[in-house]
């Protein structure tokens, strides 16, 4: 898994997992986090597949949190927050630029990432300033 009960806890705090996953006793029920941790994971993987071999040997950070922060969405049982719902979107969005190779997740594969990158590379270009006519003759 890309993250655990401690991690959720860690990242939103004990009160909003009990909250999110508890029954009457204000106790986590620890069925209700796996399942939300593992439609997370799933839906993760659908996206980095395209690109990475699974399972990937090492978790990148962002994946980490990207994993947390759908499995707290998925905990929501009827209204979500919208704070909540503009994260989840950001996130599938960040999963479908992994997905088309415009975010690499360092080296996946082997667990390394560059020393001098994050957990992720973005990489783009400018417009061309020059067309193949205004060039001609140089």
């Amino acid at each position: 898994m890309y993250a655990n009960k401690e991690d959720l806890i860690k990242r939103f705090g004990e009160r909003e997992i009990v909250a999110l996953a508890s029954n009457d006793e204000e106790i986590i029920v620890d069925s209700v986090v796996d399942t939300a941790l593992s439609d997370a994971e799933e839906l993760i993987n659908s996206y980095v597949a395209v690109k990475y071999a699974l399972p990937l040997t090492t978790v990148p950070a962002a994946l980490k949190r990207i994993c947390c922060d759908f499995a707290r969405y998925f905990m929501y049982k009827e209204v979500i927050p919208e704070e909540v719902e503009k994260t989840y979107e950001r996130n599938l969005t960040f999963l479908k630029d992994i997905a088309r190779g415009v975010v690499v997740l360092g080296n996946a594969e082997t667990g390394q990432t560059p020393e001098q990158a994050g957990d992720v590379i973005y990489s783009g270009s400018a417009d061309r300033l020059f067309s193949h006519k205004q060039l001609k003759g140089f």
